[in-house]
């Protein structure tokens, strides 16, 4: 689309007639340029193509807003504009997004018991606050024995400790 005159005649008979067949050639002019312009700042080809279709359709919208009143004085710094503002929105959106791999994807709990998982993880942040208040040697050991799982016997032998101290250690952080 090189001729300034022809984007007039265009942009006129969109302004008029709403003519789908004058924004066709201006999409076929400038699909191709503005795809490379999004794909070269985004990385992603599906990425691209919908930013390249979200352009189109405000660009259309745009041209057609018969309030508007300004002049279009070139075409092609219009859709580069929309454009670089679709970019941005769309690294706007990506800071938005928490990015889950698939295997994280997999652990992601059943939405129908989301509530109770909240509760929960709720509870357990609670009971952490509370187990952080406590000595050491009783995070120790309620740590080795609800956490890691190991039995009373197995603790003293990591902490040199007799089973009956190791007992009355659990029995006391628990309290």
């Amino acid at each position: 689309m090189h001729s300034g005159l022809n984007e007039k005649i265009l942009l006129y008979r969109i302004r008029t007639a709403d003519d789908r067949e004058a924004f066709a050639v201006i999409y076929d002019a400038y699909v191709q340029p503005l795809y490379r312009f999004v794909y070269f700042r985004l990385g992603s080809r599906e990425e691209a193509e919908d930013v390249t279709s979200e352009i189109f359709m405000k660009a259309w919208q745009y041209l057609r807003d018969r309030e508007r009143e300004e002049e279009i004085r070139s075409l092609k710094h219009l859709l580069y504009g929309i454009a670089r503002n679709a970019v941005v929105d769309r690294y706007r959106a990506r800071a938005r997004q928490k990015q889950v791999s698939l295997n994280d994807a997999m652990e992601i709990p059943d939405t129908k018991n989301i509530a109770a998982t909240f509760e929960q993880d709720e509870a357990v942040r609670t009971l952490m606050a509370q187990v952080k208040k406590l000595k050491q040697e009783y995070q120790d050991v309620i740590f080795l024995r609800y956490v890691e799982g190991l039995s009373v016997g197995d603790i003293a032998a990591v902490q040199g400790k007799g089973t009956t101290n190791v007992r009355v250690l659990l029995h006391r952080a628990v309290k």
